[in-house]
């Protein structure tokens, strides 16, 4: 019983860290895009 806790414990442990790399992704893509559309209201009052 106690090892299954522990492999349920580190599952838990495994799917935070995928989470989290997950979210610091899509921020970066989220970034990437808001600095692309600033980029072209930029150029276009140019």
């Amino acid at each position: 019983m106690e090892e299954k806790d522990k492999k349920t414990e580190t599952n838990v442990d495994i799917w935070k860290k995928h989470q989290e790399k997950e979210a610091k992704g899509l921020r970066k893509i989220f970034i990437l895009i808001f600095l692309v559309i600033v980029l072209f209201y930029v150029v276009k009052l140019i």
